[in-house]
């Protein structure tokens, strides 16, 4: 069975590895395969270290560890980025290797996201998807995410449309 557990220094390059071919698989066709390409492991991995190796870490960061040892998914949020005065919190990416989906493991990595925001202090979370990743989009609304709204990003040189969904309340998430 998965485990999850919050991330440590040491995972930086397993979570820069899932973060990256993650990215390539999901967004094949959404992105431009030129960026996709540039993706860096060792820039990941680095910039990965740097936000672990953070006391007190700005950002709640677990993964989910298979039972050999690999980390096969990961999820990181914290205070939301833009002020946005009806929700606290963001997560800010949930990546899941494409075989250890539809197994729960999403819906365990976001219910410890929610416990770790929640003893923060944060009470409601948002966050923001690719309007072109239906299979993200229905696992968010499978969560009871509620669709907020939507903003234009530019990735690549490509402007991209990301709709926003938000929980009230994340205590619905906690399991």
């Amino acid at each position: 069975m998965v485990r999850i557990r919050a991330a440590r220094v040491t995972d930086a390059s397993p979570i820069a590895r899932v973060h990256i071919d993650s990215w390539r698989a999901t967004y094949a066709g959404l992105m431009p395969a030129g960026f996709l390409r540039s993706l860096s492991y060792p820039e990941r991995a680095s910039w990965w270290e740097e936000i672990l190796a953070k006391d007190p870490p700005a950002m709640s960061t677990f993964v989910a560890e298979a039972p050999g040892g690999e980390v096969v998914g990961f999820v990181g949020g914290g205070r939301e980025r833009e002020a946005n005065a009806d929700f606290g919190a963001e997560l800010y990416a949930i990546y899941v290797y494409e075989d250890y989906q539809r197994r729960g493991v999403g819906r365990r990595l976001v219910s410890a996201l929610a416990g770790a925001l929640s003893e923060r202090g944060l009470s409601s979370m948002l966050l923001w998807v690719l309007e072109d990743n239906p299979g993200a989009r229905s696992f968010y609304e499978s969560l009871g995410g509620e669709e907020l709204g939507t903003q234009t990003i530019t990735i690549g040189g490509e402007d991209l449309t990301e709709v926003a969904y938000g929980w009230r309340d994340i205590e619905s998430l906690r399991e």
